[in-house]
Formats: structure tokens, C-alpha cells, sequence
């Protein structure tokens, strides 16, 4: 009896303790060189963004850094407010991010990237590190009045805090099919074959956009109605920044959202993961497509 009372109790402390590790992701220092070219720094809760006027990281000018956090700030509210998402920095997986850091620099392929850890970065081994936050790179070069990477690649870090899947036909596609508000939907986003699943997109990224559109008609969620609170913003040269004033079947997120996160712990205690703290090959590996699957239809 005493054996069976010994073996309990190390099991609940083993238990226990990991879950204290993986309640959330942590905070590690890393160096970005980077950092010694953007010496201007705009603070607006929850962004803090960084950039240089001179050198290859330079903006065009500084209406970009305006309608730069005019998008993110409209979108972070669309998210939160509209399509009823946690932010971020909300989330128990974030918890220890004080900002969303947004580094304007110089991309040689695309516009923009977001990642999954909070880092605390320094310029140099002998800097003081700054803050812990979650981050993302945008192009120095791009207009926000013009793309909308930058709202694109806030959804990825709502998508982060809220589940470990990081495979592209859930990432980019879900990802490509919420935009629709900022940029319209084109002809190019109505081409090509209803899927009768999502097994039939899980070789595919933006693509399966349509699958995600298809999935919330099926599904016959509410409409999300833009207001004319949203609708009268308007970028530096005139442009607006929502491109229509609905967003059809857009409550659906919301669902999806919550089962993803139910099936992602559920996923890491059946793997004996980190809540998390999933291995990247883990986080982007097909293994839990079928289940994901199983959970949306």
C-alpha cells in the first residue's frame, strides 16, 4: 500500500510539474542584428514597431508607419471584437509578451512573416535585451494602403495563440479566406473546384481559402456586417481600408477557433507534448490533419 501511495504521489508531482513547464511558451533572448539599423521606435499597445528612415530597411516615408498601424490597430479590433477572438497577448500561450513587435526591414522574397515564440531581442551580445514580445517582419518597402500583409499576418498570431497546427492549408488558407474583408473577394480567390473535404486540401496553402469559405456556408454561420465605424477609415491617400461591408458566413471563425484549441490540447496530452512547446517539425507535420478534419466536418 505504501509502495502504491509512493508511485501515486510521483506521478501527480511528474504530472504537475509539467504542466507548470508548459503553461506557457516562455521567453528566450536571442541576438537581432537588425536591430542596430531600425533606430526609430513607435509604441501603440498592443504594437510596437520598429524602423529606419535611412539605409536598406528605410521606409518610404513615414505615412507608411501611420497607415501601418492604422491596419493592424482596425484588424486587431476586427479580430477581437467582430469575429470574437482572443488577441494574443490574452492568451494563456503568450502570457509573458509585454508587445506585438512589428520590424520594418528589408525582405529579399515576400512581405511579410510572423512567428510563434516570445523572444526578448537585443542588437548585440553586450545589449540589454528589450521586453519579452511576439513578433513579425513586414517589407520596408511595402505600402499598407495598398497590401494587407499586415492584417494577414496578425491572423497568424491569433492562430498561434490559440492552437499548435501550423499546417499551411489551415494557416494559409484560413488565413487568406478572413482577409477577404480588407481586400474584397477576387476572381481568383472563386476559382477552382469546391472540395467535397478538407482532405481534398491538404496539399494546398492559399488555395484552400475556398475550402474555408465553402466549410462556413455548409456550416450556415451568421454574417459578420461590417459597421460604417469600420467602413469610414481611410488610408493616407484616400483609400479605405475595409473593401466590403460584409463578411459572409464570418461567425463561423469563432467555432473553428474553439475546436481547433479543444483538439490541440486534447492533441498534446495523446502525444505527450508540451501544451506549448510543440517541436516546429511537430507543429507543421501532416499527422494531425485527419483529426483536424474530423473535428471541422
Amino acid at each position: 500500500m505504501h509502495k502504491l501511495r509512493l508511485i501515486l504521489t510521483t506521478l501527480l508531482v511528474v504530472f504537475f510539474s509539467t504542466f507548470a513547464i508548459a503553461e506557457d511558451g516562455g521567453c528566450k533572448t536571442l541576438i537581432f542584428k537588425e536591430l542596430n539599423h531600425l533606430p526609430h521606435t513607435v509604441e501603440s499597445y498592443p504594437f510596437r514597431v520598429w524602423y529606419a528612415t535611412e539605409g536598406k530597411n528605410a521606409v518610404k516615408n513615414t505615412t507608411v508607419i501611420d497607415d501601418l498601424l492604422l491596419q493592424l490597430h482596425t484588424a486587431d479590433k476586427y479580430f477581437s471584437q467582430e469575429l470574437k477572438l482572443t488577441p494574443p497577448l490574452l492568451q494563456p500561450r503568450y502570457k509573458q509578451a509585454e508587445y506585438i513587435d512589428v520590424y520594418m526591414v528589408e525582405m529579399k522574397r515576400g512581405n511579410g512573416v510572423a512567428f510563434d515564440e516570445v523572444i526578448a531581442e537585443k542588437g548585440s551580445r553586450e545589449a540589454d535585451s528589450y521586453s519579452c514580445g511576439i513578433k513579425m517582419h513586414i517589407n520596408s518597402e511595402l505600402q499598407p494602403s495598398r497590401n494587407v500583409t499586415p492584417a494577414h499576418e496578425l491572423f497568424h498570431l491569433y492562430q498561434y495563440a490559440n492552437s499548435m497546427f501550423k499546417a499551411r492549408w489551415y494557416l494559409e488558407g484560413m488565413t487568406r479566406w478572413v482577409e477577404q474583408a480588407f481586400r474584397g473577394v477576387s476572381t481568383t480567390d472563386k476559382k477552382g473546384v469546391v472540395p467535397n473535404s478538407c482532405m481534398d486540401v491538404f496539399d494546398e496553402s492559399y488555395t484552400a481559402a475556398r475550402y474555408w469559405r465553402d466549410l462556413a456556408q455548409r456550416q450556415q454561420a451568421e454574417d459578420i456586417i461590417i459597421s460604417d465605424d469600420y467602413l469610414d477609415l481611410h488610408y493616407s491617400d484616400g483609400g479605405p481600408v475595409f473593401a466590403t461591408d460584409t463578411f459572409k458566413n464570418g461567425a463561423a471563425v469563432q467555432a473553428i477557433f474553439d475546436d481547433l484549441s479543444k483538439e490541440s490540447h486534447r492533441a498534446s496530452l495523446e502525444n505527450s507534448l508540451p501544451i506549448y512547446r510543440w517541436p516546429e517539425k511537430v507543429q507543421r507535420s501532416a499527422q494531425f490533419n485527419e483529426a483536424i478534419c474530423n473535428v471541422l466536418e
